[in-house]
């Protein structure tokens, strides 16, 4: 309301003043380095500093007065959101102070923009109009992206080489195990089911009470792969004790019992250039006790009971019944029935009698390994 007690000077004045403010507030809203937009309880646009209207492309005098989900919004985004709006003018949702979305420019590009929000209301607490402030973080978001995208990458082509260097050290391990077989009487096969036979006792074991807490498929997978070299050793014995179709004489017996030992070297020279290898060594340990007895009649070192390791005393049984089952040039093979009741009367002797219980459970699938993987 003019006062009407007021010269023409004076409001002249005061009218001067007015627009300096105004004109200092639009400086204001022009220098922030964020876009600044107002809109009505319909939408309408009714401020928008320099800096949001360039991130748009137009002019400010171009949007004032204009939808702002018509003219700035992608078709596919404007519904939603000014069904949004309307709820919030009628008070029926609570404010949203941070969000973002994409922005439609004058030619047509998207923009993502982060905003932060304000609500402004009447004396009444009715919600009247918003002031957003924005800031344009499409390279931002594209830079997110792309580091993503290489991300995956990388993990796809980590993802790739750990599966070809796991597919190198299983061929290189059979090839290695095989060597030794071919001058043995034995044949590949053996590496095969002795492996399998390992990997069924030891998943049963994981399931009992003593060793549900002990075993984890991690390491019952890293013994399955690294049992066949447990007769890696063999290449250092010679041919005439290594293929002789009678029984051996004591002398020739303890140097074929010295395979144990020259396996674990022979591997433990690899891990000495590789560094510590957790495969590694368990194919050394497997090589080096799987001849000790549970009762400490064993070789090379007389080991008892828990003090051979678990996975060389699960080898001690895999590897008896495969040699028991099987044909050698010194022997027939003996049926399943005969080799179980070697099993049991080594309970306790010769293996360890929580294995034996858990032979008895799976010795179905030692069987159905021997007959898929026959010599």
């Amino acid at each position: 309301m003019i006062d009407k007690n007021k010269t023409k000077e004076q409001l002249i004045e005061e009218l001067a003043e007015l627009r300096k403010e105004r004109d200092r507030a639009q400086q204001y809203l022009d220098i922030a380095e964020v876009m600044l937009v107002a809109l009505n309880n319909k939408g309408e646009i009714t401020l928008i500093n320099k800096k949001g209207a360039a991130i748009l492309g137009y002019e400010e005098r171009e949007l004032i007065g204009q939808n702002w989900f018509d003219t700035c919004l992608p078709t596919e985004l404007r519904e939603s959101v000014r069904d949004v709006y309307q709820q919030l003018m009628a008070g029926e949702i609570e404010p949203v102070e941070f969000y973002e979305n994409s922005v439609l420019t004058k030619s047509g590009e998207e923009r993502i923009i982060t905003w932060h929000n304000t609500v402004l209301t009447d004396e009444a607490g009715h919600i009247i109009s918003t002031l957003s402030s924005g800031q344009d973080i499409t390279k931002r978001k594209k830079q997110e992206a792309e580091l993503q995208k290489y991300r995956d990458h990388l993990e796809e082509l980590v993802d790739s080489r750990t599966k070809e260097l796991a597919l190198t050290q299983d061929a290189t391990i059979l090839c290695l195990a095989s060597l030794a077989e071919t001058r043995d009487n034995e044949t590949g096969r053996h590496i095969l089911r002795t492996q399998h036979y390992l990997l069924a006792l030891a998943k049963h074991l994981k399931k009992t009470d003593k060793y549900k807490g002990r075993l984890d498929d991690e390491t019952i997978i890293r013994w399955y792969k690294s049992a066949p070299l447990h007769d890696v050793g063999k290449v250092g014995v010679p041919d005439y004790i290594l293929l002789k179709p009678s029984h051996l004489t004591e002398s020739e017996f303890n140097t074929m019992k010295d395979h144990a030992r020259l396996g674990k070297e022979a591997i433990q020279s690899v891990t000495q250039m590789l560094g510590d290898n957790s495969f590694l060594n368990s194919a050394a340990e497997i090589a080096y006790t799987h001849h000790e007895k549970w009762d400490g009649t064993g070789y090379p070192r007389q080991l008892k009971g828990e003090d051979i390791p678990l996975s060389g005393r699960l080898m001690a049984v895999a590897d008896v019944y495969d040699a028991l089952v099987c044909k050698r040039c010194y022997k027939a093979p003996f049926s399943h029935e005969y080799a179980k009741d070697y099993l049991l009367q080594g309970k306790g002797g010769h293996f360890d009698p929580d294995i034996i219980d858990a032979f008895l459970v799976v010795e179905e699938m030692f069987q159905e390994i021997a007959a898929k993987y026959p010599d």
